[in-house]
């Protein structure tokens, strides 16, 4: 349905404004509290504020909106009373505890309760070592695809190494993309000349293969793969620098939803700069009356970001 969503959100937003704006003012009348229009004004007004606050800054996925909305109509209530009429107890029918009860009562609360989280402090779970949710058997499928980051030629001369730099900036919302790797192909051939008389000779024109090497980088991590030339039709070689897991894909036995998740998904770690460093060293052959010369070799490049979506279903 056009709108749905939207429609959703509304009424949601309703229902958690209207429980925060009226359950703090029934709980301050029932203790015989009795708010001006200005004073019960100010209430709503910050328990929605609240709500809204709340679910724009997206903190609604772990707490309900209708906590801090409450929240911000009491404390809203505590201050009106204080400032308006400081001769009425916020509590209505019930005084407020003196200075060294409401010392006690602080030191009932917060004394078990730090306890407890200096318990957890240091002999709890680390984070890294707590996974959320129960460990189970899924079927995980995985769907790979490739974005193209960059692609070219560059003459490469014998012992040269250059850097051609990359960045994800230069793909439309790769920021929504899930990039778990990237791949640099290469492909050359052999351009080796022979000249002399001598070259008549069997075997006085081949030529010796180069090497033709590559360094894939992005981050701290990178990768180096090699090859060679010859004199036929064009050789290539890739090399691929991958930080997913991929233990995680086909069938997963004795893991948490979350533990898959944070194995393939790569939360952002594929975004930012990359560089491919290209190098060759030339071979040369050759044999009496026939010189060969190899200055470097033409390199076509072809960098390509490794893509992946995948779906968990539970066995």
């Amino acid at each position: 349905v056009r709108g749905g969503d939207s429609v959703f959100s509304l009424v949601v937003l309703a229902v958690y404004g209207l429980g925060s704006i009226f359950v703090p003012i029934l709980i301050i009348r029932w203790a015989e509290y009795e708010p001006d229009t200005t004073h019960t004004m100010a209430m709503m007004i910050a328990a929605l504020t609240g709500v809204i606050a709340w679910r724009l800054m997206g903190l609604n996925d772990e707490v309900f909106e209708s906590i801090p909305g409450m929240g911000a109509a009491f404390i809203t209530h505590f201050v009106m009373n204080k400032i308006r009429s400081p001769e009425i107890s916020p509590l209505g029918r019930y005084d407020w505890p003196d200075d060294r009860k409401t010392r006690a009562i602080a030191a009932a609360l917060i004394i078990p309760f730090g306890a407890v989280e200096a318990t957890y402090a240091i002999s709890g779970p680390d984070v890294a070592d707590s996974v959320s949710g129960p460990s189970g058997d899924w079927i995980v499928e995985a769907n790979f695809g490739s974005e193209q980051l960059a692609d070219g030629f560059e003459y490469v001369n014998d012992g040269e190494t250059i850097s051609i730099n990359m960045h994800t900036d230069s793909i439309e919302d790769a920021e929504d993309i899930n990039i778990v790797g990237v791949r640099a192909t290469l492909t050359y051939s052999e351009d080796e000349t022979s000249n002399g008389i001598g070259c008549n000779a069997p075997g006085a024109s081949n030529s010796d293969p180069d090497t033709i090497t590559s360094t894939m980088a992005h981050n701290e991590k990178n990768m180096t793969e090699s090859g060679q030339n010859s004199d036929g039709p064009p050789s290539s070689h890739s090399v691929e620098v991958e930080w997913y897991d991929s233990s995680m894909i086909g069938n997963v036995s004795n893991v948490s939803r979350s533990q898959i998740t944070m194995g393939l998904d790569s939360g952002g770690i594929g975004l930012g700069a990359y560089a491919l460093d290209i190098s060759v060293t030339v071979g040369t052959g050759g044999a009496i009356g026939c010189a060969h010369t190899d200055d470097g070799e033409d390199v076509e490049y072809l960098v390509e970001l490794i893509t992946l979506e995948y779906s968990i279903e539970p066995v």
